[in-house]
């Protein structure tokens, strides 16, 4: 006898946000495709179209590592200008974790700084930079980018660290 697991109210609110991100942003691709039809600058706006749509489609993530596995748990980041996608990480204390910074679609060099626990990741245009890391505090942290400007233009996100 199978059973059939109801959605959590997250994974309800994350599909929802998730739609409604989608649909804005549709919006905001045709805009651009119309902008693109009468401009000579069309390669820079579909970029910026693709990198904006696959930052919405990224949805939060949660990722540990099983009780008995010494393998590192990898969480991708995704930075565009001035976000991130995922903006809320889950991981578990005391586990390895390697978090992945994907700037490859960004416009200029972006970084992820945890002054909680002293980490800074930083990817220069076009890199992904990984680093491995294990946090041992539970607790909810802020993590932004902590070039001039950035954080305060809305690249920040939370670190969920749950205890074991």
């Amino acid at each position: 006898m199978s059973r059939v697991k109801s959605p959590s109210a997250f994974e309800k609110l994350s599909t929802e946000h998730a739609r409604k991100q989608l649909e804005t942003l549709t919006k905001q691709l045709a805009t651009l495709a119309q902008d693109w039809k009468e401009s000579r600058r069309g390669a820079v706006l579909a970029m910026a179209a693709s990198a904006m749509l696959s930052a919405a489609l990224a949805k939060p993530q949660e990722m540990q590592a099983p009780l008995n596995d010494t393998k590192s748990a990898e969480v991708r980041i995704v930075s565009s200008e001035f976000r991130y996608a995922t903006a809320k990480v889950w991981v578990t204390a005391g586990r390895p974790v390697t978090l992945v910074l994907d700037n490859s679609g960004a416009e200029t060099e972006h970084g992820i700084f945890l002054p909680a626990f002293g980490f800074r990741l930083m990817a220069k245009t076009g890199e992904i930079n990984r680093k491995s890391v294990v946090f041992d505090k539970p607790g909810e942290y802020e993590f932004a980018c902590d070039l001039p400007g950035h954080r305060e233009a809305g690249m920040k996100g939370t670190l969920i660290v749950s205890a074991p």
